[in-house]
């Protein structure tokens, strides 16, 4: 049997977002992912209702908001030269009105 690794298959990066206290904890608070290999971000968060926002016109993804409805990334839309350097993309967890901005996606080639 082989287990050789498609370097290419893309990665389902799953974050979690807790709140206690009126502090939101999200891990891991970055993550890399990577135009070419098609990686993706999905948002869970228990029984938490929370909002995903990334500023309207920097974000990697095809929409800049996502939900405990509608938690999933779908493709990276940003894409960065061959040979670019990282991209940083930052945006902002809302839980019961409390907003936590730390948290950011990295998009390599």
């Amino acid at each position: 049997m082989s287990h050789h690794v498609n370097a290419h298959k893309a990665l389902a990066t799953t974050i979690k977002i807790s709140a206690h206290n009126n502090a939101i904890d999200v891990y891991p608070e970055w993550v890399v992912l990577s135009y070419c290999r098609r990686d993706n971000i999905k948002w869970e968060g228990d029984n938490l209702i929370f909002d995903i926002s990334f500023p309207a016109d920097k974000t990697p993804f095809s929409k800049a908001r996502f939900t405990k409805d509608d938690p999933e990334s779908g493709d990276i839309q940003f894409r960065p030269g061959d040979n670019a350097e990282p991209k940083i993309f930052k945006y902002t967890v809302t839980v019961n009105g409390v907003g936590k901005l730390d948290p950011g996606v990295i998009i390599i080639p």
